[in-house]
């Protein structure tokens, strides 16, 4: 735990303790620590050495323990979103849909575990730390301005001064969902750009390098994975992360590896 008095605060007055490593936010901690199961995890199904499998998932334990320490539950998700997409390449959608009903049925209970009533609101917003309440208030600001919204950066000036009734922007006033950020600031104009980018991103991604499944599959799945994340914690156009998997899949599609490397 370092250096985020809003985190040490709240880790006093709650019942678990989070930890957030070298990152200001045990979400952002959590994000990274998926992206790197989800690695692991493309490579273990795709391998035919068995103890490389095994290495990877001895891996996964001690990267999702930190994930469970972090309590993060954006990044949960966002990591089932992820497996789901791998199984999807790797087997098929019909598979992928009988797991994606599975860890449906696991993220309910993890929902229900947690203390979340679903006919209480005021029990949600207080498990999502305030996210319903700035979701709510940036469909309004994109409501007010459905074609192209306040501007960039402006959200979390309009959202203070509408609903906070402040002059001076408060730190936590950001929406937290990166399509409700981008329709309040920039409008469906906006969102068309967003959608396509996001739709773009997965049409490169897929098509990149066929003859190599297990980086493909990586890629895949980071990227799906980055868009649930960024659902409820936003940072999707302005993590490196995005870029950084889009580039890698585009320089695969240009220059594909030939298949003997596949495994090593």
């Amino acid at each position: 735990l370092f250096w985020n008095p809003t985190l040490i605060s709240g880790n006093e007055v709650h019942v678990y303790f989070r930890v957030n490593s070298l990152f200001w936010d045990p979400n952002v901690f959590g994000r990274y620590l998926i992206l790197a199961v989800l690695a692991a995890t493309a490579y273990m199904v795709w391998t035919e050495r068995t103890e490389r499998a095994v290495a990877a998932v001895i891996g996964c334990v001690i990267l999702i323990a930190g994930l469970t320490l972090s309590f993060s539950q954006s990044s949960i998700f966002a990591l089932l979103a992820g497996l789901v997409a791998l199984v999807a390449l790797r087997w098929g959608v019909r598979w992928a849909l009988g797991a994606g009903a599975v860890l449906a049925i696991a993220a309910a209970g993890l929902v229900l575990a947690a203390g979340v009533e679903p006919t209480s609101g005021r029990s949600l917003e207080v498990r999502s730390s305030g996210r319903v309440t700035l979701i709510k208030g940036g469909a309004e600001l994109a409501r007010d301005r459905p074609l192209y919204g306040y501007g960039s950066g402006s959200f979390q000036n309009e959202f203070s001064q509408r609903y906070l009734d402040v002059d001076e922007p408060e730190g936590g006033a950001i929406s937290h969902s990166e399509p409700v950020t981008v329709a309040a600031e920039q409008g469906a104009v906006g969102l068309i750009v967003y959608a396509a980018l996001v739709l773009c991103g997965l049409v490169a991604l897929l098509g990149a390098a066929p003859l190599i499944p297990a980086p493909r599959g990586a890629l895949v799945a980071c990227f799906v994975a980055m868009i649930v994340h960024s659902l409820a914690y936003a940072g999707f156009l302005i993590d490196p992360v995005t870029w950084g998997l889009l580039g890698v899949g585009l320089a695969l599609a240009r220059a594909p590896i030939p298949s003997p490397l596949a495994e090593r």
